[in-house]
């Protein structure tokens, strides 16, 4: 959803946010800034993993928040033609033109459906 309203605003962000409360009502933030900037689910999940790695305790959580900082306008990003960025981008655009037309649950990600074909809700 962040990479989603960050593109629908037209923006892109450099600083990921994860923030956590455990099962004792205790609050964990940490953040970690990318060396380019996004607007990439990709992007936000590989850094999201990352704190959570390096951060987390393994204690039971009742609440995550991911969000994005460091926002800009417009997209400061210099092509690559060697990266998957380009063709990401692309993606993330026609999926989110796909979410808007036909609703929210219409495409889903391959990983988010269970070993049996079943999607998870």
């Amino acid at each position: 959803m962040v990479d989603r309203r960050t593109r629908k605003n037209k923006c892109m962000g450099k600083t990921v946010s994860l923030v956590l409360r455990d099962n004792t009502f205790s609050w964990l933030g940490r953040f970690r800034t990318l060396t380019r900037y996004t607007d990439l689910a990709e992007d936000l999940y590989a850094a999201g993993l990352w704190l959570l790695d390096q951060h987390w305790g393994g204690v039971p959580v009742r609440m995550v928040g991911l969000s994005l900082a460091g926002l800009v306008s417009g997209h400061p990003v210099q092509s690559d033609i060697f990266s998957q960025s380009e063709r990401l981008g692309r993606l993330a655009r026609a999926c989110d033109s796909i979410r808007n037309r036909f609703g929210e649950k219409v495409i889903k990600r391959a990983s988010s459906l269970t070993r049996y074909g079943v999607a998870y809700e």
